[in-house]
């Protein structure tokens, strides 16, 4: 069916009307309303109830929750700390102060000034004292200062230490005490650690001792096993040597000389004998083959040693000639009584020959001795080098123990000269420069920034509620949106006309509303003082009280609270 519009007169100059020509028109789908004439401040009023609703929800969960939050105070003492040129104990104040830190905020310490002061009433029994104790440790401050001053001999520097919490009292008290525990602490530790150093650097000082007269003990021995053949007797073993050297030079000079005087006898005894041709023959072969072995030993014995195998063999062979020359001998005063008397030139010549005998072999007695004194002297020299390396070793070994010896001879005095400025309180010192008192003014919560904050949110907020629920709006409220969605033209706009029934409907509808409303914001209310403080409000607190008080007056209360 088709709607009727009325008729419009025609226009005045006569062209043919088209404001219901609605077949001229194309056709529209109904898109979803966006408005583009309403004003976001009319958006706003029109939604004002929704906009004060959520911001006073929003307001007043922040204002309860900031307002029931506990103030926490802030106590914080300053530590000077003077430390003297003649402090020996090692390692900077940063280090031990972190050392100190440890020690101090150790779970028995903390644990024990958790029981002393009654800290955290309200986390006791709800949840494990470790979990108390790590949060003790998380509100202790330490703050050392960077800049170091000079103050005469001693460098002068400080740290402050801070601890927060609720009872302004107990944590400048809290403060104070873990003050003192960094002053005590500091110097037991100092003292021990003076202590433990001193001990340690007598044991080993002791210990180095025992091992510096091992090591002399060591070179003594190693001195007397190798008695010369020590580097500093070269000298002296190299003097006896070259002397040795001359005498056996002369030695052989002299043994020259009697090999010739004696080939010069038996020269002289072969020609007074010519009459005996055997046996001077036989004898001057013998002794030309002594002569030869003795000239031939003396040559050997000027190069090699009496150990040689030639010269043992060339010995051997002059001790058989000799043997069969003293037997022959033996032979011819055995046969005297049958063979002519010699002459007495002869008897002359064989009695200087018997003399000369004698003293080649004197002399090739003390050649042979001088020998093994020469090899005897040269073997020590050849020695002196690997005596020199061992005994230089050993040397070395006992100057690296007594340099260790002396550095912890030093060393341990220091440590003594420590132990005495330590105990007198010389080194390095903590003092109290500024005490902990109790604080007057929090330091959290920061509720005007918290109140200006939740305003702002509030508002914003309800705003965005404001404009998310009128996009989520479908209807037209202004003509000129209806104007832009439809082709069909708006002919006249009417007001709202309510009726008595419509302002009543409408008063009880606000009724319900801020009602509804007014009970949500205490339950709200209610939610951000137990979320904020653990517990219920006072007053709800105080109805089972007052409830029970006021049924004990009736007999029914009687009967069920008793008496």
């Amino acid at each position: 069916m088709q709607p009727r519009f009325p008729e419009l007169p025609p226009p005045a100059d006569g062209s043919p009307s088209r404001l219901l020509d609605v077949s001229a028109q194309p056709a529209v789908s109904p898109p979803m309303r966006r408005s583009k004439f309403e004003s976001p401040f009319h958006v706003l009023w029109r939604r004002k109830w929704l906009a004060l609703f959520v911001a006073a929800a929003l307001l007043t969960a922040i204002v309860t929750y900031v307002s029931t939050l506990q103030n926490v105070y802030k106590a914080e003492a300053t530590v000077l700390v003077e430390r003297s040129q003649f402090d020996g104990v090692e390692g900077e104040a940063r280090g031990r102060l972190a050392v100190l830190t440890q020690r101090i905020l150790s779970y028995d310490r903390l644990a024990e000034l958790i029981e002393r002061f009654q800290l955290y009433p309200d986390l006791r029994g709800l949840v494990p004292l470790e979990d108390i104790v790590a949060r003790m440790r998380g509100e202790i401050q330490l703050q050392q200062q960077e800049n170091t001053q000079r103050r005469g001999k001693r460098s002068v520097t400080a740290f402050s230490l801070s601890y927060q919490g609720q009872n302004p009292i107990k944590i400048a008290d809290v403060t104070n005490t873990l003050t003192d525990f960094y002053i005590e602490e500091n110097v037991k530790v100092r003292e021990k650690k003076a202590d433990g150093r001193t001990q340690f650097l007598q044991t080993q000082l002791d210990k180095m001792r025992s091992q510096l007269e091992a090591q002399e003990q060591a070179i003594s021995i190693f001195k007397e096993e190798h008695i010369g053949e020590l580097p500093e007797q070269l000298s002296a073993i190299l003097a006896t040597l070259e002397r040795l050297n001359d005498q056996l030079r002369l030695n052989s000079g002299k043994l020259a000389q009697a090999n010739e005087r004696r080939t010069t006898l038996m020269q002289q005894i072969t020609d007074s004998n010519k009459a005996q041709l055997d046996a001077p023959v036989v004898l001057d072969s013998v002794q030309l083959r002594l002569q030869e072995l003795y000239q031939r030993l003396q040559q050997l014995l000027i190069d090699y040693s009496s150990k040689y195998p030639d010269v043992i063999q060339v010995r051997a062979e002059i001790a058989a000639l000799e043997r069969q020359q003293a037997g022959k001998l033996t032979d011819g005063e055995d046969d005297a009584g049958t063979l002519p008397v010699p002459q007495p030139q002869v008897d002359g010549l064989k009695l200087q020959l018997s003399e000369v005998n004698a003293e080649i072999k004197a002399l090739t007695t003390e050649e042979r001795n001088l020998q093994v004194s020469v090899n005897h002297y040269r073997r020590r020299v050849a020695a002196v080098p690997r005596v020199e390396r061992q005994l230089q070793k050993l040397q070395r070994d006992y100057d690296t123990k007594e340099a260790r010896y002396l550095s912890l001879q030093q060393q341990y005095e220091e440590a003594k000269m420590v132990h005495t400025i330590e105990r007198h309180e010389q080194g390095e010192r903590f003092e109290v420069l500024v005490p902990a008192t109790p604080p007057k003014a929090p330091i959290a919560p920061k509720r005007r920034q918290f109140y200006l904050a939740g305003l702002v949110m509030s508002f914003a907020l309800g705003a965005g509620i404001v404009f998310l629920r009128d996009k989520m709006d479908s209807s037209f409220h202004v003509v000129e949106d209806l104007r832009a969605f439809s082709p069909v033209p708006v002919l006249v706009s009417l007001p709202r006309i309510d009726t008595p029934i419509d302002l009543r409907r409408k008063r009880w509808r606000f009724c319900v509303n801020m009602v509804a409303a007014l009970i949500f914001l205490y339950v709200l209310f209610v939610s951000a003082y137990t979320l904020a403080t653990g517990e219920l409000p006072l007053h709800l607190q105080a109805l089972p009280f007052l409830f029970r008080t006021y049924l004990g007056q009736t007999d029914f209360g009687r009967i069920f609270f008793g008496s």
